[in-house]
């Protein structure tokens, strides 16, 4: 029997097997819905299973309370990841528009909402690593922005 180290994550797998042979084989658990299993002969073969995190959504309130912000302003996902901006604000229109900074001009074929009206959500998956910048269009010079840091999984 060998001793392998226990995974404590598994939400999405793929096992790929390495030329198998049959002498002796060992069966082991690495999480309650995972099974990984090598089998042994004089030369070792093994099964792999690797795991990822599923891709997630985090939530951006837009104009909250009233308040000419996105809450909260700074969001940090991995690619694949999607945010959901959630317009609740009955007294003004906003918009969800891509930056090419912090300052308040609009990325050239960046991700736009266009004009959001209670209640309204928009979605947008980022699926390469980087910083993202965004803003409302309608209150940007009233400090209205965000930032998405996208990291790898």
């Amino acid at each position: 029997v060998y001793p392998y180290p226990a995974t404590t994550t598994t939400t999405r797998s793929s096992t790929r097997a390495i030329t198998p042979s049959t002498t002796r084989a060992s069966t082991r658990a690495t999480t309650p819905s995972t099974t990984t299993t090598s089998t042994r002969a004089t030369t070792p073969s093994t099964t792999t299973t690797s795991t990822r995190a599923a891709a997630t959504i985090q939530v951006v309130k837009v104009g909250f309370n009233g308040q000419l912000v996105f809450t909260p302003s700074i969001v940090n996902v991995t690619v694949g990841d999607t945010v959901q901006w959630i317009d609740n604000d009955a007294t003004k229109p906003h918009t969800v528009t891509q930056g090419v900074d912090s300052s308040c001009v609009a990325q050239s074929n960046g991700f736009d909402s266009g004009r959001l009206q209670n209640p309204s959500t928009y979605n947008h998956t980022f699926n390469k690593t980087g910083i993202y910048y965004y803003f409302c269009t309608f209150h940007c010079s009233a400090g209205m922005s965000g930032r998405v840091n996208v990291g790898d999984r």
